[in-house]
């Protein structure tokens, strides 16, 4: 290439572009040579770098994912990634919610910046870019953006009413416990759920559900007082969740106990005429329960009074009609939290008295679905009545015929075809 010399002594030459896109990278020589009008020559020479290559910038995963949870939301970030075509010393201007940050390029080409904690926990809910740019000592200038997502939103778990009243009681006790509740969180999404320091597993299912089963023999390791259920859950951005519920056991069966009844548990024709009163107390249960009262075949109700004491009048009809011999009269309670307590007063009629009982029916006094389709005996005893006297016995609103024998028993036939009308 040639160029004219100025009166200055300046001078300037163009390289065409054409030329100088053939020039590869690295260290190019510039000679320059001139003579004078004498002939006298002259020249001397350069180096210059050739740098055209355009680093290019990379993104190391941020916070481990890529997304910035609730509790990372709250403590300083690491942003660093690494660069091809630059050198060390090289300075690198990171941008993150317009706020500008900068690293130097080691001499491996990798680079990390903190931001500090006040910065990250400025950050709004939702997706940010960080962008980074560098200019090389050439002038080449480069960006790369990288994308994170804060997520600031906990997940939801919630526990259901545990056994029903969230009491387990004495029947409860002896069996599995389903415990059951609810997340917001995607299906197959893990549950921890710990009862008396044992965790169990459950996996949410498309509704959000979630339940898992503690084994009898965790249940039956309980003590009698109350625990606290606790459910965990963690979304796919590392956010946690917890709750916890309070489940009372409570195994404690109550106490019914049934007074003396006339004294000395003899009921004699006197004690008949003016009628008699059954009485009893019980423990561990509250006024308002209900004592079931079983006597004669017939079952009567009376109410827990508040000194915790209940009664039941017999009429002189009722006790007449029970005939003379030995009875049982058995009595049951169930508390608040369903335990059920039972016990049993036996006593004596002896009031020559005329008198029919009627015997456990079906074997248990139910009628399953097999004795449903099938004739039944009813079936009991009489006292000073005479044999060939009738029974009527009355079941459903139809009467039933039977004979007493010579020993006081009776029967009476019930077909099939009306037990199966039975509900």
């Amino acid at each position: 290439y040639s160029a004219q010399v100025q009166a200055d002594g300046s001078w300037t030459l163009d390289v065409p572009a054409a030329d100088m896109a053939g020039i590869t990278d690295g260290n190019a020589a510039v000679t320059a040579t001139v003579s004078d009008k004498a002939g006298n020559p002259a020249s001397a020479g350069s180096s210059v770098l050739v740098d055209t290559t355009v680093p290019q910038i990379s993104f190391n995963v941020v916070a481990s994912d890529d997304i910035i949870n609730i509790a990372e939301h709250g403590q300083a970030l690491i942003v660093s990634g690494s660069v091809s075509g630059a050198q060390a010393g090289d300075v690198i201007t990171v941008t993150l919610n317009g706020k500008d940050y900068t690293a130097m390029l080691d001499a491996s080409g990798n680079w990390s910046m903190g931001i500090p904690a006040a910065d990250v926990g400025a950050l709004a809910n939702g997706d940010h870019t960080i962008s980074a740019t560098l200019t090389d000592r050439a002038g080449n200038s480069t960006t790369a953006t990288h994308d994170v997502d804060v997520s600031l939103t906990a997940p939801v778990i919630a526990i259901n009413t545990l056994a029903g009243d969230d009491v387990i009681n004495a029947t409860e006790k002896g069996q599995d416990l389903l415990l059951t509740g609810t997340s917001n969180q995607p299906e197959g999404t893990t549950v921890t759920v710990t009862l008396n320091g044992i965790n169990y597993t459950a996996t949410t299912d498309a509704s959000g559900s979630w339940s898992v089963t503690v084994p009898a023999a965790n249940v039956s390791a309980l003590g009698e007082a109350s625990y606290s259920v606790t459910a965990s859950v963690t979304d796919t951005a590392g956010n946690s969740a917890n709750t916890s519920q309070s489940v009372l056991v409570d195994s404690s069966l109550p106490v019914v106990t049934v007074d003396t009844l006339a004294g000395d548990n003899i009921v004699n024709a006197a004690e008949v005429t003016a009628g008699q009163t059954l009485t009893g107390k019980v423990a561990n249960a509250e006024a308002g329960d209900t004592v079931t009262i079983i006597l004669g075949g017939q079952t009567y109700t009376v109410t827990v009074q508040n000194d915790l004491t209940w009664s039941l009048p017999l009429s002189e009809s009722q006790l007449t009609a029970l005939g003379n011999g030995d009875l049982t009269v058995s009595a049951s309670v169930t508390n608040g939290h369903g335990n059920t307590g039972s016990s049993s007063l036996d006593f004596t009629i002896d009031a020559q008295l005329p008198g029919l009982r009627i015997d456990t029916v079906a074997g248990d006094d139910v009628i399953n679905v097999i004795e449903h389709a099938q004739n039944l005996i009813v079936s009991g005893t009489s006292t000073d009545l005479a044999a060939g006297s009738t029974v009527t016995v009355t079941i459903n609103g139809k009467d039933y015929a039977a004979t007493i024998l010579a020993d006081g028993t009776w029967q009476a036939v019930v077909p099939a075809a009306d037990v199966s009308q039975w509900a």
